[in-house]
């Protein structure tokens, strides 16, 4: 693996105009929600996705973590992967570190199926109960990681507005710092 950085990219804009091969999609256990969801609503119709909600209406929930991926038709050749990171039984929905986890995971699919170009919203945050922050944290101790990704690779996050990407930029840039505070044994901060 090369140790070169994939680009990464931090913007507020229409998540559906970034160009993608594949995009993430957090979802619930229940798989009815996403704040990409209207904007797949808006590519797909809505008849298709009534269509879908009347087929889950006696679904099983899906288990936390757990990763489903499938073509995305209105942009051929692109997949959508929802990642299931919600749960609304509890409280908060979302967690820091499972977040960490379907970030790392998908992104290892991801290069190991040859995908150039990622986007995704900043998972688990609003709904999910964690802060944008956090999400940028996340993300940064998985950027960091080098088995993860490899250079020639974009990933673009594309938040809802300029006071939450300001966050995750804030937070992406304190991962290391974080990551090396984690690894401290308790007692041995002062």
């Amino acid at each position: 693996m090369n140790e070169a950085y994939p680009i990464i990219r931090f913007l507020v804009g229409d998540i559906m105009e970034q160009p993608f091969d594949l995009l993430f999609w957090p979802e619930d256990t229940m798989e009815v929600m996403g704040p990409t969801l209207g904007a797949i609503r808006s590519a797909v119709g809505d008849t298709t996705m009534k269509e879908a909600m009347d087929r889950l209406k006696d679904a099983q929930p899906l288990a936390l973590g757990k990763i489903l991926v499938s073509p995305f038709l209105p942009r051929p050749g692109a997949r959508l992967m929802r990642t299931v990171i919600h749960d609304f039984a509890r409280t908060p929905t979302a967690s820091s570190a499972l977040v960490l986890a379907v970030i790392r995971v998908g992104l290892q699919w991801a290069v190991a199926r040859g995908c150039m170009a990622m986007v995704m919203p900043p998972l688990g945050v609003g709904h999910g109960g964690i802060s944008a922050w956090e999400f940028g944290v996340s993300l940064g101790i998985v950027y960091g990681s080098p088995e993860t990704l490899d250079e020639g690779r974009t990933l673009t996050v594309v938040a809802a507005d300029q006071s939450e990407l300001d966050h995750v930029v804030m937070g992406f840039n304190q991962s290391e710092a974080v990551g090396l505070l984690n690894q401290i044994p308790p007692g041995e901060l002062h």
